[in-house]
């Protein structure tokens, strides 16, 4: 419709001769490309750096966004070989938002290997969270039935997840700043689990972040504490030295323990900040659902990084 359109402008303005639609996109595409070097080469900007923020930004938000789905049987027609794999399509933008599957893959595949996902063990280590978690839970094990809060009516991330041979690629985790600027995300092939956000976790620790929001933290916490942290001494700081919240409406669905300990109003230094910022981004996001369904994976990926690379994301100037 936007080349009809301009057609229609052009016969106008005196200008005959249909515009070449391949052509076109093609030369669009070479044009964002050529903005994005420029930008990133010549005049050194960070697209993914938010000027409010600074660099110790003080909240990470991350979720899923399970509707930006890349169907298997996408690009098949021009690549039949086109199947489920792991391999790095070279993107426009490269990774520098969405970050490598490779990379993403290795650092979950090494939780999964020292890190059971059968049955869920609730230490008692002295911190001020302990008991409330057995009163909230019951008993010593948790099943995967057990992987939410009170009468949650949120669908969240569990400790493991189901593969959904129907798409190659199940969603998008998403991590923003309390100004909706994206500065990385990351595809999922299954559904959502808590080595996805524990990734995102560990990236919001890279950039000096002082508070972790998510919709489950209360167990996502346990889990990251007492499980992740006694195997990998590396990422015991990421629930030391960070601090986690509930989102400001999320919270309303958890038991009572959880609204007190992990509410946002009531945590020294949040102020304000309402731990929601990635809807914004995802209500930006839901607009291409239908497209990138259809798209090769290069294509995908760049349109999403294209979207998702700078505060236009919500309409901010």
């Amino acid at each position: 419709m936007y080349a009809r359109t301009l057609e229609d402008v052009s016969k106008e303005y005196g200008r005959n001769g249909p515009i070449n639609v391949p052509l076109f996109t093609t030369a669009e595409r070479e044009w964002e490309t050529c903005r994005h070097y420029i930008d990133q080469e010549v005049l050194k900007r960070d697209k993914t750096h938010c000027p409010s923020c600074g660099k110790e930004p003080l909240v990470r938000s991350s979720d899923a966004i399970v509707k930006l789905r890349r169907l298997s049987s996408a690009g098949k027609v021009h690549n039949p070989e086109n199947e489920r794999t792991m391999e790095q399509p070279q993107a426009r933008f490269g990774n520098l938002v969405i970050k490598s599957d490779t990379e993403v893959e290795n650092f979950r595949q090494r939780i999964y290997n020292k890190v059971s996902t059968v049955r869920n063990y609730i230490s008692f280590e002295t911190t001020r969270f302990d008991m409330l978690d057995y009163d909230m839970i019951n008993h010593n094990f948790i099943t995967k039935k057990k992987q939410m809060c009170g009468g949650s009516a949120f669908k969240a991330a569990r400790e493991d997840s189901n593969e959904q041979k129907k798409y190659d690629e199940t969603g998008l985790v998403v991590s923003s700043c309390k100004h909706c600027v994206v500065p990385y995300a990351i595809n999922m092939f299954k559904g959502e689990s808590w080595t996805h956000t524990a990734f995102m976790h560990n990236e919001g620790m890279k950039s000096n972040a002082k508070f972790f929001c998510y919709d489950v933290v209360c167990q996502y916490w346990k889990w990251m504490k007492t499980k992740v942290a006694r195997h990998f001494p590396e990422y015991r700081n990421l629930t030391s030295e960070m601090t986690g919240i509930l989102p400001i409406m999320h919270k309303n669905a958890h038991q009572l323990p959880c609204k007190i300990l992990w509410n946002p109003r009531w945590t020294t230094g949040m102020g304000l900040t309402g731990g929601e910022e990635h809807e914004q981004v995802f209500s930006k996001l839901y607009l291409y659902a239908y497209v990138l369904k259809h798209m090769a994976k290069h294509s995908k990926k760049g349109n999403q990084t294209r979207h998702s690379k700078t505060r236009e994301i919500v309409g901010n100037p």
